[in-house]
């Protein structure tokens, strides 16, 4: 057994915030459902007509803002230019950008109109950034999916911030803190791709407002910027959907599980065509299963039921469901926090601070690691009260120092 109590880590990686589908059920659409005609339909979405400038002309910034932010930050060494610009948009004594969840703009509206989405901000902020010789790039953040216990048919404002890596750094600038996680599954996309992002969002709120012919063109733009991006054809489907068109809803919820076979929103968007309108009751059984299965295996799934678990103190069942979570995902350090407090509640002190040592080491956000270590403090005293003979106790170990 490992005699360490809690090692602190020394992390070579600063992360810094700005203030303020994982499924393993594998599913393959089989050639009755995908035949060679949906690829031939597939091939006439992906080829709709767009502009050839159209990314540029999306990213693109005014010369009066370049000017600012050249006459800003221009003397700046980069590292200091990046946190300096990011500060100064939101700040009351700078630009004064407001936070706007429906706000889906491009760089100049946002600019212009003082307000912005996480997706807005980050266009925005890396666009500048460009204007003054730095790159910045665009990270697609998977939060956990919060619809997945909701009636949620369509995919809206996945989470996406910036980065800027440096030989010795990487910082992670991000607009919602409270929503955004290291531990996270993520992964950087291109400027083209975050333009799809926007053209999606745009076509989900057209579509609520029932401007669904609107809502067509612009996911259809989308998937032309971004053709292997499942969530987006979840979207066309969605579109298709509420204009009473089954076919081609079938058709873009099937190629939605050929992109990507473990994704539970499109099996149950399946579920429900086959159910409401199709009157396929074997398909809608079919898929209702694969969704089910898919469900199970999202780790945030046996998180939030850990959760639920402790909170009624049945320790048995949220200890094997904390555990189901980090064996599907172990990078977030907070299946490792509930782990923790399912050990306290037992009794297993030691097992405790193990855990929480998993989780420091994890926690790249200062906050998150001093929360962490104090929470590791305040176990010391019943620690020594159980004088665990497998322990040997090093209490240098939880010197502040060593934060």
């Amino acid at each position: 057994m490992d005699k360490r109590i809690f090692k602190f880590y020394v992390l070579r990686t600063a992360f810094y915030l700005s203030f303020f589908s994982l499924f393993s059920c594998s599913y393959t659409v089989s050639q009755h459902e995908y035949h060679k005609d949906n690829l031939a339909w597939v091939n006439s979405i992906t080829q709709y007509p767009i502009e050839n400038n159209l990314v540029s002309q999306q990213l693109k910034v005014s010369p009066a803002m370049r000017e600012e932010v050249i006459k800003r930050f221009s003397h700046l060494k980069k590292d200091k230019a990046v946190d300096s610009l990011a500060r100064w948009l939101m700040s009351k004594n700078g630009h004064q950008l407001e936070y706007d969840l429906s706000a889906n703009l491009t760089p100049t509206q946002a600019f212009e109109q003082k307000r912005g989405n996480c997706l807005t901000f980050t266009t925005l902020l890396v666009s500048l950034a460009q204007e003054l010789d730095i790159e910045l790039q665009y990270n697609d953040v998977y939060l956990p999916n919060t619809w997945e216990f909701e009636d949620q048919t369509t995919i809206y404002l996945r989470h996406i911030n910036a980065i800027y890596r440096t030989p010795h750094q990487t910082k992670v600038i991000d607009l919602a803190v409270e929503i955004y996680d290291v531990g996270y599954p993520q992964k950087i996309i291109t400027p083209q791709q975050a333009v799809a992002w926007l053209y999606s969002n745009l076509a989900t709120q057209s579509l609520k407002i029932n401007k669904h012919e609107d809502a067509l063109n612009l996911i259809k733009t989308s998937i032309a910027l971004y053709p292997e991006k499942a969530d987006f054809w979840i979207n066309l489907g969605s579109v298709y959907n509420n204009l009473n068109d089954n076919l081609n809803a079938e058709r873009a919820f099937l190629h939605a599980l050929n992109l990507k076979s473990k994704d539970s929103l499109a099996a149950r968007n399946l579920e429900r065509l086959y159910e409401n309108k199709l009157d396929h009751p074997k398909k809608a059984a079919h898929f209702k299963k694969l969704a089910h299965y898919a469900k199970q295996q999202n780790p945030y799934t046996h998180y939030l039921l850990a959760k639920n678990h402790l909170s009624s103190n049945q320790l048995g069942l949220a200890r094997k469901s904390i555990r189901k979570a980090i064996k599907l995902h172990d990078q977030d350090s907070r299946f490792y926090l509930i782990s923790s407090q399912i050990e306290v509640n037992s009794g297993n002190i030691y097992a405790a601070v193990q855990e929480l040592d998993t989780a420091y080491s994890l926690a790249l956000v200062t906050s998150k690691r001093e929360k962490y270590y104090a929470k590791a403090l305040k176990l010391i005293p019943l620690l020594k009260a159980q004088k665990n003979s497998e322990v040997e106790f090093n209490e240098n170990l939880f010197d502040s120092n060593n934060q």
